[in-house]
């Protein structure tokens, strides 16, 4: 549910809720972070000691919040924590997550990525007090391929592979996207309609993800002042010529990735618009 919505619920109960993450998005709407946040711990507040909160410990301002429900609370973190319901021991396809004494091989999950790790372990918690059974559980993680433009992969051209995450509209979104790629091989396109966010934390994972960036919209100047130095930065006016320019620069091996960090109202209808731009333009390449 998103921040908007939860501002004007009175009596939303839901029977299990699910906080993954609390990071800086919507300061154009909000006049702080703590704001922000408060709008979505919302989702909690009428919940009963027979419902359910899943949350991610190493989130430290969900957690301290968490202590406030009256729901049952689950906890999960990739790491191995003392009091938490649901862990990682690795973060690798060697991994598993551990939901007590049930075990998930990572080996079995077919999303990649430290975000999807913790997108799994809130699911296997959230589908567990629901009733269904590890077999079942176990099986979805399997077959499961992703959401459109959630990292979702388009097409490999020449050896490289072209991802759409349109739906990264913050900067944590991308630096979770990234963390999934390999080292140096990303060719990133980002830029659209700023948030008031920081682009500080992207800058840091930009220096040892990508090879360069590709910015368009209306936040590409103030993106490309705060990237300066951490990659190669180029500007182009729109999602067509960014494209052109990136299957110009990427070679075998790389990746191509459609992560904005940006709304898309500048340029598109929204996220899913263009989500749906990049992979016509990509499958036309």
């Amino acid at each position: 549910m998103s921040s908007y919505q939860l501002e004007t619920v009175k009596d939303f109960r839901p029977r299990i809720s699910i906080i993954l993450n609390i990071t800086e998005d919507h300061l154009d709407r909000y006049a702080s972070m703590q704001e922000y946040a408060k709008a979505k711990f919302r989702i909690f507040e009428e919940q009963k000691g027979t419902d359910a909160l899943i949350y991610n410990d190493e989130d430290v301002l969900i957690r301290k919040a968490a202590t406030k429900a009256r729901a049952k609370k689950i906890s999960f973190s990739i790491k191995k924590k003392k009091g938490v319901n649901v862990w990682c021991d690795q973060t690798n396809s060697q991994g598993t997550i551990f939901y007590g004494k049930e075990k998930y091989p990572l080996s079995k999950v077919v999303l990649k990525g430290i975000h999807n790790i913790e997108n799994v372990m809130s699911c296997i918690a959230s589908a567990r007090v629901g009733g269904c059974s590890q077999k079942n559980i176990l099986k979805v993680l399997e077959s499961f391929e992703g959401l459109p433009h959630r990292v979702q992969f388009v097409k490999k051209i020449n050896g490289v592979d072209y991802f759409d995450d349109s739906k990264a509209t913050n900067v944590d979104a991308v630096v979770r996207a990234l963390e999934g790629f390999e080292d140096g091989k990303v060719v990133l396109i980002a830029g659209g309609r700023d948030k008031e966010g920081s682009y500080e934390p992207l800058a840091k994972i930009a220096r040892k993800k990508t090879k360069a960036i590709i910015l368009i919209g209306e936040a590409k100047e103030k993106m490309a002042n705060a990237l300066a130095g951490f990659s190669i930065i180029l500007k182009r006016q729109d999602l067509q010529e960014a494209i052109a320019l990136a299957h110009q620069r990427a070679v075998s091996g790389d990746v191509v990735l459609l992560s904005p960090a940006c709304s898309s109202f500048d340029q598109f209808k929204d996220y899913k618009d263009r989500g749906d731009t990049f992979k016509k333009i990509v499958r036309g390449l």
